[in-house]
């Protein structure tokens, strides 16, 4: 008979059942304070830290192990699938004036309030299938969860937080905030954040993002040299002028960016290698 030990509070362990208690008390937040939404996105965050320091303190105090790996995805499912999830539900159920969800809704109402069930979902899918993909060591197939979740995340930070305190940077210097600032955060605050069109077709895209086989880099520097890590670099310099000037504003602009240059990254290697075998058919 085979006896099993397993170290159960190692640091990365731990980390990771951080992760998964800030999860957990964000969608607490959600039920019981809906109107301050904002407070389970914090929750959401600091959950996404955790997930990079327990992956951090894994390789760098060489403790990985398959416990850590599976509970790793469970604490994800929690904080980076229900919890947005949880939020997206709420601002859905105040965009349609409903106090309280329930099957006796129209079919449309009960359809639209249980579709951000489907981060739920996939995000589950997302993590089974990177637990025994071999594939995605130096880079990711498919939007990792965490990248889901911030982007959801950050629209209640948005849509509750005054003008002055989404960007920090012109209140601090006491600069006078530009025109152009305000008038695109009224105009996603009324068009966009209140519009359930638009969290139908992000929850879509986002679902399908995270299973799908698109290669995107990941931020696991092997060198540091600038040739082998242009698009990372180039990615957090510029996510972090983004960030600097536009602060909390920012965060859905990275992330959509993050995937925007996966994809031309993917479009480059694919165009190089057309050139590549071209060029081996010609010395043929």
């Amino acid at each position: 008979m085979t006896v099993y030990k397993y170290k159960y509070f190692s640091v990365p362990n731990i980390l990771t059942l951080l992760n998964l208690l800030l999860g957990i008390l964000a969608v607490y937040y959600t039920f019981e304070y809906p109107n301050r939404l904002y407070y389970a996105a914090i929750f959401i965050v600091i959950a996404a830290v955790f997930d990079f320091l327990d992956g951090f303190a894994a390789r760098l105090l060489r403790s990985t192990s398959e416990l850590g790996k599976q509970l790793d995805s469970l604490a994800d499912l929690v904080s980076f699938g229900l919890a947005p999830a949880s939020i997206i539900f709420h601002i859905l159920k105040d965009a349609l004036n409903v106090d309280v969800f329930s099957f006796n809704l129209s079919i449309v109402k009960t359809l639209v309030l249980l579709s951000p069930l489907l981060l739920v979902l996939f995000a589950a899918l997302r993590l089974a299938k990177y637990n025994i993909d071999k594939r995605q060591t130096s880079s990711f197939l498919g939007l990792p969860t965490p990248a889901t979740a911030i982007f959801f995340a950050s629209i209640p930070l948005i849509m509750e937080l005054e003008l002055s305190k989404i960007f920090v940077f012109y209140y601090f210097f006491d600069i006078e905030l530009p025109m152009s600032l305000s008038g695109i955060y009224v105009l996603l605050s009324f068009i966009v954040f209140e519009n359930v069109y638009f969290y139908l077709f992000a929850i879509f895209i986002f679902a399908c993002l995270m299973i799908s086989e698109l290669p995107m880099f990941s931020l696991k520097f092997k060198k540091l040299s600038f040739k082998a890590n242009r698009i990372r670099y180039s990615f957090l310099v510029v996510s972090f002028l983004l960030f600097i000037f536009m602060q909390i504003f920012a965060v859905p602009i990275i992330i959509v960016l993050y995937v925007l240059l996966s994809i031309a990254q993917d479009i480059k290697i694919y165009i190089n290698k057309k050139k590549l075998n071209h060029k081996k058919l010609q010395i043929k």
